[in-house]
């Protein structure tokens, strides 16, 4: 068995959210499976809090000084910083030496000092990083501490000074090659990605998960009567789409809806003032829970709404809403979009839309099948999503990282759910991609730092995702694109749309693409979103093929002659297209964003006669009747 140290902020029953839960879910399992587990985290309690084992209690350690409270307005002085800085470096190091891990599993470090991360890559420990949110783009933002060091010169050079004279680092480093990252979603690993300037070469998506036995799902032979009972569990805050949910009310007269969060007083009466701005005050609860309590309410009401606005992490309200029985309507942004699944496990709006919303409440009332079928969808969603298995994962990882993977990295963990959207009818012209990765992959060779693959469901660039000495590589596409690509590769994988790209602006020196604008219903923002993650005068590699290629116009000649009349899309080049391009088509769309320097276009390879059409359709007259057309352009 391993000696596992956690080190995280948290720890229940002090908890803010589901990644206190999944660490102590974890972790109880991981002791009883038989592994030393020794849990070091902050010294704040909730009041209130459920009790907790006193055996797995005797193994939590809460000895680490936090340099803020949440929910307070103190703030240590620099005086104090110091203090607790030395504190908990030294407290770290007496818990090394007395546990002698052989794995540290960090989680949460936005409360307790950032700077104990960089302590333990010094000490040479192989590391765990289970990150359920962004925390490693803004805890030095947030600490206290290492904030005093940041932004120019001179607080660069005092923090090294400070650092020379107390011997306590002031900055985090680089921690990408500190250890093995397992993000709770490849959104998570992505928006991670996108904000740090090194990259995380051993990394892997874990997804979170549920704990079934507090949601289990009651069988009853009767099916629930529809009585317009809605129901919201989650942090009351304005981007979890609180405000939307209220509003959605006046469209929804029949309509209760139940609140079921944590959040400020102040939140709450922001909202009942909403509520009794609209005339829907009547139909407006709000009550706290405790977790034992909350699958009796989901089971009691007829759907539960996961209205987000913000890009989540992950989002554990649906799970838990399927595991119970009852249909979930949700918004499907950030992590939560990698599982949820429109028609079926829930019934997707989009976010800040109550019309949507309401639409898609009054959808699950007039069609009791649908409900039904959501019910089986969910509970097989969850069945996959249970904190077992994700338990499973980690175990396997801390594992291997113990043993310095010397028999190798556990494998990707790939969920077995229907595609975003059925794929339209295979095209019948040859549309082999061979000579368009030959043309994208002599473009972005020489491409330096940050390199974006955003690929189709048919994964055409998955081959060219390799990483390279001078750049940093991540490939991004439907999730079925992701999983089949090369593990071999070493390079970033992350589940993305083109027109919802989790990237900030400007992440990227170069991006490449081909079929994903094909792909995509609003391939205008599809361009916007590629400019905007791009940098000015980045270079743009764009491929598309060609709806005037000569083999299409002959195929669609033959079956007019045969008297076959097929749809436009019969003769797509890949399946999952909703249109394709002619070449003045594809440069009308892209010229707004990109400037175009060169068109390189695309022939065959099948003999002599492809030879001969392949350098015919290099002259400009003839460039739109090639196969294909990639496009060297750059930002404007």
């Amino acid at each position: 068995m391993t000696r596992i140290l956690t080190l995280t902020s948290w720890y229940p029953p002090h908890h803010y959210g589901g990644y206190e839960l999944s660490c102590f879910d974890v972790m109880t399992r991981l002791s009883k499976r038989g592994h030393e587990v020794r849990v070091l985290c902050g010294d704040e309690y909730l009041a209130g809090g459920t009790p907790l084992d006193p055996a797995h209690e005797a193994l939590v350690h809460r000895d680490l000084r936090p340099h803020w409270r949440e929910g307070s307005d103190w703030r240590p002085s620099h005086r104090e910083r110091l203090s607790i800085e030395r504190h908990n470096h030294a407290t770290l190091d007496r818990h090394l030496a007395e546990h002698a891990p052989e794995v540290v599993s960090v989680w949460h470090m936005a409360a307790v000092s950032a700077t104990l991360v960089r302590r333990l890559k010094e000490h040479g420990v192989p590391l765990v990083y289970v990150v359920c949110d962004n925390w490693p783009t803004y805890v030095e933002e947030v600490d206290p501490w290492t904030s005093m060091f940041r932004g120019g010169v001179v607080r660069s050079a005092l923090g090294r000074a400070v650092e020379a004279g107390t011997g306590l680092a002031t900055a985090l480093g680089d921690i990408g090659d500190s250890g093995a990252f397992c993000f709770v979603s490849a959104h998570t690993r992505a928006a991670v990605a996108g904000r740090q300037p090194w990259s995380y070469g051993c990394s892997s998506v874990v997804y979170s998960g549920i704990d079934r036995g507090d949601f289990p799902h009651v069988v009853s032979s009767e099916e629930r009567q529809w009585n317009w009972r809605i129901m919201f569990a989650g942090r009351l805050h304005p981007w979890k789409g609180v405000d939307t949910l209220v509003h959605s009310l006046t469209h929804l007269p029949e309509a209760t809806v139940a609140f079921y969060g944590r959040g400020g007083t102040s939140e709450r009466c922001r909202l009942e003032a909403m509520a009794r701005s609209l005339r829907v005050e009547d139909r407006v609860s709000f009550e706290s829970l405790g977790r034992e309590d909350l699958a009796a309410r989901y089971a009691s009401v007829d759907v539960v709404v996961f209205p987000s606005e913000w890009a989540e992490p992950f989002g554990l309200v649906p799970l838990e809403a399927m595991a119970c029985g009852t249909p979930v309507v949700a918004t499907s942004v950030g992590g939560s979009a990698e599982y949820l699944r429109d028609g079926h496990n829930s019934v997707l709006f989009p976010p800040g839309d109550p019309v949507a919303l309401a639409a898609a409440v009054r959808k699950l009332h007039a069609d009791p099948a649908l409900r039904r079928s959501l019910i089986r969808g969910g509970l097989r969603t969850a069945d996959q999503l249970d904190v077992d298995r994700l338990a499973d994962v980690l175990e396997a990882w801390h594992v291997a990282a113990s043993e310095r993977f010397v028999h190798g990295t556990p494998a990707d963990r790939v969920l077995d759910l229907p595609g975003a959207r059925d794929a339209l009818p295979n095209g019948t012209a040859d549309g082999t991609p061979t000579e368009v990765l030959s043309a994208v992959d002599r473009l972005v060779e020489s491409a330096a730092g940050r390199v974006l693959l955003l690929d189709s469901s048919s994964g055409q660039l998955a081959p060219l995702a390799r990483a390279r000495p001078h750049r940093t590589v991540i490939s991004a596409g439907p999730s079925d694109c992701i999983s089949r690509s090369d593990p071999e590769s070493k390079v970033l994988r992350v589940v993305a749309r083109v027109d919802r790209l989790p990237f900030p602006a400007g992440s990227f020196d170069a991006v490449a693409t081909y079929g994903a604008l094909e792909q995509t219903i609003d391939d205008t923002t599809g361009v916007r979103e590629l400019g905007r993650v791009l940098k000015t005068g980045g270079q743009a590699v764009l491929a598309a093929a060609s709806k005037d290629d000569v083999l299409v116009r002959r195929s669609k000649v033959r079956d007019r002659v045969r008297g076959l009349n097929r749809p436009a899309e019969a003769y797509f080049h890949m399946s999952g297209a909703v249109r394709e391009y002619s070449l003045r088509d594809f440069e009308e769309l892209i010229s707004p964003v990109f400037h175009v320097r060169r068109r390189l276009p695309i022939g065959w390879r099948r003999g002599w006669r492809s030879t001969v059409a392949s350098s015919l359709v290099r002259s400009v007259p003839l460039q739109r009747f090639g196969q294909a057309v990639v496009f060297d352009a750059e930002r404007r």
